[in-house]
């Protein structure tokens, strides 16, 4: 049995199989599914696109070639096919049918036959991301939702009543997307090259949907409760992002991860890239999607603290290449406190993480292991002093010289008191605990009782141990580290005597002037000699001298009356009464002692000056 030829409408190149079935049931009163019983036909055959079924159907209504024209979509197992392009049942519009009014407006002025049969349903209308018209630059309408299976896909049957109202909703014009241009290249056989271009195209449209979805409404948006507006900007959004390829996917991963870091949720993938990572780690595990998991996972192994305890869609991570405080402190079992404290005072991190969470704050693995090491041996200065076995005060006198470099600075950043690094100690243990020289030498002592005796400083002595000039070091057997060096005095003390100062000590003026310590003592209290304020280069301790030059000025000028009035022969008492008899009085006196002037006895009758 065939149709009679006036009874079929005609066939357009863009229609799909049951859309021709229905205009065809309609044509001759009755539904699209009834219409197949009657003629032997499988409608969900032709629904499907199956080859049989669509060359019966052409028999029927007498096609061209006996074959049907348009494009069909190609059911293949839980996949389907358009022109060779693989699209999946979230990607098709079946339930819902869309329609453009202007096209269908044309289809009754242009078309032939009954007007109710004209309009036709085309391919491009089910492919779920295509939300708008190319031809006549408006948005896709919706003309049923009517998903009863006995009126499912019969599109005449579903827009012959509703024809009218269709006909007469404004337009909202809209261009379409790049993305939407995109997906019908690809259908027509022309695959841009780039990063989409390996992937099948129900891929790029989900990847472009929650990809967009997420740049638009955040990580936690909820697909049905999108409008089909922001649908469509999210897929352009979406495709624009992944169109760039890499660099472009992983700049906006990185939004993500900015967003994230300014919020208080719990760290981890999932947190970070929200509906996006769910929906490739636990909604569906199509190879197809591998590509955007494997990009994924490098950005996530190169801009996130994860390690071998993590996964990352489902995958064991192979490596850590950052750390955070939170993930170090796991690691080390140190307080995350100290060691953010720690981290800022060594200069690990900076004051821009002052407001970030332990989990936010970032630090490269390698870095982060190091300084890990350098805490796990790290000691205060009165532990860094029991290390060294020195007490206190030593320990803050040695530690805190120049012989050694904290290795983190105390007082600072929340830190209380130094840090030393155990491979500083150790170091330093290595340098002075060397034995050398004759080491049964009895005179040999520790350096507490060796700074003593050569009125130097134990610091003075580690300098030297340092600096390798002593040539004789032991070690005492029943001491530890720096308490059981051994050293020569007699090596030490040239080695630490302090440069002459150049003066007369105030004992060598008293036997030079042959005067008392009383009676120097007021001499230079009353300035009449010269003296300054010196350091002892032996014993360090400051003292009073007196120069040379100074005394002999001195001698040249002044003469005791006692020492005048005995190189003349004659008693002081009687001297001074012939000197005054002269009319020559003293140049001053120091208590009993009398001092002239030279200058003025000389020539006199009688005496010598001496």
């Amino acid at each position: 049995m065939m149709i009679h030829p006036d009874l079929v409408p005609s066939c357009h190149h863009d229609e799909t199989p049951a859309s021709f079935c229905s205009r065809t049931a309609l044509a001759i009163g009755r539904s699209a599914r009834d219409f197949c019983l009657d003629f032997g036909l499988r409608f969900q055959g032709l629904v499907d696109g199956d080859p049989v079924e669509l060359d019966s159907l052409a028999r029927l209504t007498h096609l061209p070639q006996g074959r049907f024209p348009g494009l069909p979509i190609v059911g293949r197992g839980h996949r389907f096919e358009l022109a060779g392009q693989l699209l999946t049942r979230e990607t098709l519009s079946r339930k819902i049918l869309r329609v453009c009014p202007d096209c269908l407006a044309a289809d009754v002025e242009c078309g032939g036959g009954r007007a109710d049969v004209r309009p036709y349903g085309r391919t491009h209308w089910q492919i779920d991301p295509i939300r708008t018209c190319f031809q006549h630059v408006r948005e896709l309408v919706v003309a049923s939702e009517d998903g009863r299976p006995n009126s499912l896909h019969d599109f005449a049957g579903l827009v012959s009543p509703v024809l009218p109202s269709l006909l007469a909703v404004p337009a909202n014009v809209r261009k379409p997307s790049r993305f939407e241009h995109y997906l019908a290249d690809r259908i027509d056989g022309v695959v841009p090259d780039g990063w989409l271009a390996p992937l099948p195209l129900y891929a790029v449209c989900r990847i472009s949907e929650v990809v967009g979805a997420t740049e638009m409404f955040g990580r936690r948006y909820r697909t049905d409760e999108l409008t089909e507006t922001q649908r469509y900007m999210a897929d352009a959004v979406g495709y624009d992002i992944v169109s760039g390829g890499e660099r472009s996917i992983r700049a906006f991963l990185e939004r993500l991860q900015n967003r994230f870091v300014a919020s208080k949720t719990t760290w981890g993938p999932r947190a970070t890239f929200g509906r996006l990572y769910e929906f490739l780690a636990h909604e569906c595990e199509d190879a197809a999607y591998d590509p955007l998991r494997d990009l994924m996972t490098r950005h996530v192994l190169e801009t996130m603290p994860v390690g071998p305890d993590d996964e990352i869609f489902g995958k064991p991570v192979p490596g850590r290449r950052l750390h955070s405080i939170h993930s170090a402190a796991l690691q080390s079992g140190a307080h995350p406190k100290r060691l953010r404290k720690l981290a800022k005072a060594a200069g690990i991190i900076g004051k821009e993480t002052d407001a970030l969470s332990d989990d936010r704050v970032l630090v490269s693995a390698e870095r982060m292991e190091a300084f890990l090491e350098d805490v796990a041996g790290s000691m205060s200065l009165k532990a860094a002093g029991r290390y060294l076995g020195v007490e206190r005060p030593v320990d803050m006198l040695l530690l805190k010289s120049d012989l050694f470099e904290p290795w983190i600075g105390g007082g600072t950043d929340g830190v209380g008191d130094h840090a030393y690094r155990r491979s500083d100690l150790d170091r330093f243990l290595a340098t002075v605990l060397i034995r050398k020289g004759d080491q049964d030498a009895r005179d040999l002592r520790p350096v507490g009782e060796a700074a003593k005796r050569a009125n130097c400083s134990i610091l003075e002595i580690f300098r030297l141990l340092v600096a390798g000039r002593l040539e004789t070091v032991d070690l005492d057997p029943s001491a530890r580290r720096c308490a059981a060096i051994l050293v020569r005095v007699e090596e030490i003390l040239p080695l630490v005597r302090q440069p002459d100062h150049g003066g007369m000590s105030l004992r060598d003026a008293e036997r030079r002037l042959q005067l008392t310590t009383r009676r120097l003592k007021e001499l230079l209290d009353a300035e009449r000699l010269p003296f300054r304020r010196a350091r002892n280069p032996v014993n360090r301790c400051e003292q009073t001298v007196v120069y040379e030059a100074d005394v002999e000025a001195f001698e040249n000028r002044y003469v005791q009356l006692f020492h005048f009035a005995r190189g003349a022969g004659v008693p002081p008492r009687r001297m001074r009464s012939i000197l005054s008899g002269n009319g020559i009085e003293p140049a001053f006196a120091i208590g009993p002692t009398i001092f002239y002037e030279k200058s003025r006895l000389s020539g006199l009758p009688g005496t010598s000056p001496g």
